[in-house]
C-alpha cells in the first residue's frame, strides 16, 4: 500500500509539471502579439502639402500608410515608413530621397516615425481665365484619404489592423 501510495503521489506531481510546462508560452515560439492599430490618423493640406500624422504604436518597427486622391492621382500612394519606400499604383518610386525638398507632384517625404508628407498636383487654371499654366495655391484634388497600419516583426509581434480611413474634402480650402 505505502508504494501504491508513492507511486500515486510521484505520477501526480510529474502531471502538474507536465501541465504547466505545456501550458506556458515562450518567447521564442514564434507567437507574438498583435499589435495595436493606430489611433487619431490626421490629415492637413498646407496649400500643397498633405501631411498625415498618427500616434505612434509601441513595440511598431514602422507603418504602412495607404492615400488616395479623388480627381488627381498624385496623393495615391503606398508608403512603407520600415522600408523607407513610397509607390505610386503604376508601380514609380515616389520616395524623395536625401534632403531633397523639390515639390514634386507626388513625391513623399518621411519626416518623422509617426508623420509623412505628400505633395500634390496643383489644380490647372481653366480656360478663360486669365491666368494661364497652373494655379500652385489650390490642389487638383478634391478629396483626399489615408488609413495606417503598424509593421510587427520584432519580439514575435504582428502587423496590427488598419486604422479607420480618414477623409478630408478639400472643397473648403
Amino acid at each position: 500500500m505505502k508504494n501504491f501510495i508513492k507511486l500515486t503521489g510521484l505520477i501526480g506531481i510529474m502531471l502538474v509539471i507536465g501541465f504547466f510546462t505545456t501550458s506556458c508560452k515562450t518567447l521564442d515560439s514564434g507567437e507574438g502579439n498583435k499589435l495595436a492599430t493606430p489611433k487619431n490618423v490626421k490629415i492637413e493640406i498646407n496649400v500643397r502639402q498633405m501631411i498625415i500624422t498618427w500616434d505612434a504604436v509601441p513595440n511598431a518597427l514602422g507603418y504602412e500608410i495607404i492615400t488616395t486622391s479623388e480627381n488627381c492621382g498624385s496623393g495615391n500612394r503606398t508608403i512603407n515608413t520600415k522600408e523607407n519606400t513610397a509607390v505610386a499604383p503604376n508601380g514609380n518610386n515616389a520616395l524623395a530621397g536625401g534632403n531633397n525638398l523639390a515639390a514634386s507632384n507626388g513625391m513623399v517625404q518621411i519626416h518623422a516615425r509617426n508623420k509623412v508628407e505628400i505633395t500634390l498636383m496643383p489644380e490647372w487654371n481653366k480656360p478663360g481665365d486669365n491666368q494661364s499654366g497652373r494655379n500652385e495655391s489650390k490642389i487638383m484634388a478634391t478629396s483626399v484619404t489615408a488609413k495606417v497600419k503598424a509593421i510587427g516583426g520584432a519580439r514575435g509581434n504582428t502587423d496590427s489592423d488598419f486604422s479607420e480611413t480618414v477623409t478630408f474634402d478639400t472643397s473648403d480650402l
